[in-house]
């Protein structure tokens, strides 16, 4: 009689033990953030249609993300990533969640490097802490 209730017990502890170990698991959070800084946005930075020239535009903001020529336009890309991911992590579920957002600047020079067309989204990132250096002070060395 004593070993019919030594098999339930068992059983009970060993179903418990299996979901404690099944539930088991871990929160995920994670923030990422990736591209240029967005000196786009810093106060008295400022781009003028058919005025500013090309290079105005890299010692204000660094080398673009990204550079592409077109046909009648050369084009500065400038962009600022941050995700914000969270989750939890079991042995039988996992589940999770991605937010990004994108910072981003776009300008169209004509063939003479002038200023055609600028913009900047309307998603927008707080400023990146400073450098120690920014691109305007002295674009070929930093400390």
């Amino acid at each position: 009689m004593h070993a019919k209730h030594v098999a339930p017990r068992f059983f009970a502890v060993a179903v418990f033990t299996l979901l404690c170990v099944a539930l088991l698991g871990g929160c995920v959070t994670a923030k990422h953030t990736t591209g240029v800084n967005n000196y786009w946005r810093a106060p008295g930075v400022e781009f003028t249609v058919g005025q500013t020239r090309e290079q105005d535009v890299l010692e204000a903001l660094g080398p673009p993300s990204q550079l592409i020529a077109l046909q009648e336009y050369t084009v500065y890309y400038y962009l600022l990533e941050e995700s914000d991911k969270k989750g939890i992590i079991t042995i039988i579920y996992n589940a999770n969640t991605q937010d990004v957002v994108y910072d981003r600047a776009i300008f169209f020079f004509d063939k003479n490097g002038v200023l055609h067309r600028w913009a900047k989204s309307k998603e927008c990132l707080p400023m990146r802490q400073e450098p120690q250096c920014s691109p305007a002070s002295n674009p070929n060395w930093c400390s």
